[in-house]
């Protein structure tokens, strides 16, 4: 994850000295869909317009409370951070009130909680087990590249403010740890209604398919 903040800070003195050359290029960002969906989060951004076309730009999210994470059972020391590079091109540049563009990204989240009294499953050798405990150290990593499809909306004739509506699909790694696991007993490994766990109960590495889905407000300097 240092390696990720730097990377971050490294980009974002990029953007600040372009501000300084090309002033009314520069904007800012808050994304409320994570806000709405589970685990919630703050995602905060900064873009910069290289070109009528070209746009790049970077992300940074993060949970500020326990209330947060997870929808169901207790747990303890939650913390979530995410980040997004991304880069896009403008499909009507000359259109004043709404620009259509598509854009690449990818997304880093970076997940920990201490889980209580619940269980997980673990493969072995194409054979499930499940394991209940009475306290365990969760840690997910995820990472996903996406391609996405949205629309700059503008306010006002000045291009200032507006709203960016996104969606996306894109290809997922995901590796999740349970350690320190306290009072650990394999239980029968009964399956779910549909056959489907939840991020908090398949231990491993998953890759899967990803939907992307942003709303963000924006201010342009």
């Amino acid at each position: 994850m240092k390696k990720h903040y730097v990377i971050i800070l490294l980009l974002s003195s990029f953007f600040v000295q372009a501000q300084e050359a090309m002033s009314g290029k520069t904007s800012i960002s808050l994304d409320i869909a994570p806000l709405i969906v589970s685990p919630k989060r703050l995602s905060v951004g900064v873009a910069y317009q290289i070109s009528p076309r070209f746009f790049v730009g970077i992300e940074g999210g993060k949970s500020f409370s326990a209330s947060w994470g997870r929808t169901h059972g207790e747990s303890e020391n939650y913390k979530l951070n995410q980040y997004r590079f991304e880069a896009g091109y403008i499909l009507n540049p000359n259109n004043d009130h709404v620009n259509h563009f598509l854009s690449l990204d990818f997304v880093g989240i970076n997940h920990k909680e201490t889980l209580l009294d619940g269980d997980f499953w673990v493969d072995y050798n194409n054979t499930s087990k499940r394991y209940s405990y009475l306290r365990t150290d969760y840690s997910r990593k995820k990472h996903v590249f996406h391609i996405n499809y949205g629309l700059k909306v503008f306010f006002s004739d000045s291009k200032k403010v507006g709203v960016e509506p996104k969606i996306g699909l894109g290809i997922g790694n995901t590796s999740v740890d349970f350690t320190n696991t306290i009072n650990q007993k394999e239980i029968d490994n009964d399956q779910s209604l549909w056959g489907v766990n939840n991020r908090y109960e398949l231990a491993g590495k998953e890759q899967i398919g990803n939907v992307n889905f942003q709303i963000r407000f924006f201010y342009v300097f």
